[in-house]
């Protein structure tokens, strides 16, 4: 298939577009551009009140570049309140591995206390029956 070149001039401030395709060693105006479709890349063209607009061969209009800064913009706004929604959720984290790191320094603590006071308990139960061993022995 031989592909015809074409030549497409838009003027945005008039909202005016018009082609050419060459045929052979001639351009020839095309005469209706609305509607037209590229030979070479099967875009479509339309035309509208706010100007030319263009639509894929899969028949999706193409972004115009105030859409795409849109949506970078947006996409940029939606990437930030993620990554501080992750910050936050890290925070979070933390301050949950801390509060379970300080609860099992304080089991710990209150597991060495009951230590003593059981070492100190039996400390005494033996001191008592000395005591009593040598009451019942001089007696």
């Amino acid at each position: 298939m031989e592909w015809k070149n074409t030549i497409y001039i838009y003027d945005p401030d008039k909202i005016d577009v018009c082609g050419w395709i060459r045929t052979e060693n001639q351009l020839t105006l095309i005469d209706t551009i609305k509607g037209w479709i590229s030979p070479r890349l099967g875009v479509r063209f339309e035309m509208s009140e706010s100007g030319l607009e263009l639509y894929r061969p899969d028949g999706r209009k193409f972004s115009t570049y105030i859409e795409l800064e849109s949506d970078r913009q947006q996409a940029e706004k939606r990437a930030q309140q993620a990554e501080e929604r992750a910050q936050q959720q890290a925070q979070r984290a933390q301050k949950a591995e801390e509060r379970a790191q300080q609860e099992a320094e304080r089991a710990q603590q209150q597991a060495e206390r009951a230590q003593q006071e059981a070492e100190r308990a039996q400390q005494e139960a033996e001191r008592a029956n000395r005591l009593t061993g040598r009451k019942d022995c001089g007696n």
